[in-house]
Formats: C-alpha cells, structure tokens, sequence
C-alpha cells in the first residue's frame, strides 16, 4: 500500500528539504519519512533501519561516481534491496529531465523539479508502484543467491561430518531450513523459478573446494562431480534448441504439477529442487 512508504531526503540545504520534507507530509503517502544532508548521513539511518526503504530523494550535488558508488553501497544493505532513488533537480530545464539514460546511469529511477506540488509527489508515488514489483523481485533475487551459496556451505559441511563418521544431524537440519526459505521465495515468486536454476549451476560452477575439518584429506567426492556436470549442462545451455526443449519440460511438469505442501525435495547434488523441476 502507498501509505506505507518509507524514505530518506538528502539535501545540504535546511531549506529546500524542509520544503520536500513538509510536502511529502501534507501528502500523506509516506508512513516514515527521515532526512539528512549528505550520502554518509543517509547511510547513517539506513544502518538503524529496522524495514526496507523505499524511496531516497538525492539532491544533485555530488559527482557522478561518488553518487553511483552510493547507490551500489545502499542497495547492498538488506534494507535498500528494494530502493527506488529519486534524483532532485533545482533546474527545470537541467539535460537531465530529458535524458532519461543518462539518469539510470547514475543509478536513479525518476528526477524531481521544481516548483514541488503535490501533484508530483502523487507523480512519485505511481512511479514507485510501477516499479515496487521489480524491485521486490531484485530483492527476492538477492536473498536467494544468498540462501543457495549458505545450502552449499552446509551440504559441505555435513558431508565432511559424514565422511569423518561424525556427528552431522545438526548441519543436516540446517540444509533443510534453507531449502524450505528457498521454496518459500519461489513460492512468492514464480518469475525467479528460472533465474534460479540457471543461478544453481553458475554457483556449482564457480564454487570453490569446501574447507576442511582437520585431519581430513582433500574431498574431491560429489560436489566436484557436480561441478563438472553443470559445467556440462551449461554448454547444452547454449544450444538454442536444447534450452527450449528444457523450458517445454519444465512447462509441462509446472503445468501438470498440483500444490505440494510437503518438504521441499533435495536433489541428487544436494540443493532443494525448485517447485517447476519436481
């Protein structure tokens, strides 16, 4: 809902962000709305952040670098995964009104000019719902990258413990926990079922050899089998023909596939199956 909105004005002059602070207020779309006066203040409140954020109004004052590394560096906090960054103009006729490009270049969604009204903050908000299902889905991305390379770590783990005839129910559990916050961001999501999968193999491929408990040798057993079979599978990848074959597949098992409650199913090479691939 648009009343829930929450966003941070950054602006070196009092002033004019008391203006924009007060008019986002009289709007009544904004359930939080915090200010500062410069990059590293924003980052200051975005630390203390509890929720996402979901609009930053940015004065354009700084150099274009610094205010793309701010962006990269904002975005990285769980809490900015979702941001929409608004650029303020103090020049109506600045070249960047018309340049929509060049705007998405310095990492910023839309550009605000004066006069400020009303009416263009009503303009904002529309712009952030049309853009709040990508950029949930950016965040949905992020998070499942971050669940896939955790899963890895753990079936490492439990196989080492197995291997070394210890004890591995804990780190077993662990895996499965992950594999069912994976099913229940696809389940949010049915978009990313694919970027996960073709995520899958890229994380197979470029993993690194697991660490190693002491005392145990070198482990060279299924994960880099594994490896070397997505490897494989991603050259077959390439071949047009083959990928839609694999997408047509997959479609007919989503399609003939009712839904299922029950724990998520482990692959052979130990990651949780996506709903499409059961």
């Amino acid at each position: 809902m648009s009343d829930e909105l929450r966003c941070i004005v950054i602006d070196e002059t009092a002033a004019k962000r008391d203006e924009l602070v007060t008019l986002i207020k009289t709007s009544a779309y904004f359930k939080e709305i915090r200010e500062t006066r410069t990059l590293d203040g924003s980052m200051g409140l975005l630390e203390n952040s509890v929720s996402n954020v979901d609009c930053v109004f940015v004065k354009h004052i700084f150099e274009d670098g610094e205010l793309g590394s701010f962006v990269n560096k904002f975005e990285s906090h769980e809490c900015g995964h979702s941001t929409a960054f608004i650029l303020l103009l103090e020049d109506p006729d600045h070249p960047l009104v018309t340049d929509e490009e060049a705007v998405h270049k310095l990492g910023c969604h839309s550009v605000l000019i004066p006069p400020l009204s009303e009416q263009k903050i009503r303009e904002i908000v529309a712009i952030l719902m049309h853009l709040r299902p990508e950029l949930l889905a950016k965040r949905d991305l992020l998070k499942l990258m971050e669940k896939i390379k955790l899963a890895m770590k753990g079936i490492d783990t439990a196989s080492q413990l197995k291997k070394a005839e210890q004890q591995s129910t804990l780190a077993e559990q662990e895996v499965k926990a992950i594999s069912t916050e994976i099913k229940e961001i696809l389940a949010k999501n049915a978009r990313l079922s694919e970027r996960y999968f073709e995520q899958l193999i890229e994380e197979m491929i470029s993993a690194e050899v697991p660490w190693f408990l002491p005392g145990m040798e070198n482990y060279t057993g299924k994960s880099q089998a594994t490896k070397r079979r997505a490897k494989k599978f991603k050259e077959k990848l390439a071949d047009d023909k083959f990928r839609d074959k694999v997408k047509q597949e997959r479609a007919k098992r989503r399609d003939s596939d009712v839904q299922d409650e029950s724990e998520p199913e482990i692959l052979d090479n130990g990651m949780v199956a996506p709903p499409s691939l059961k």
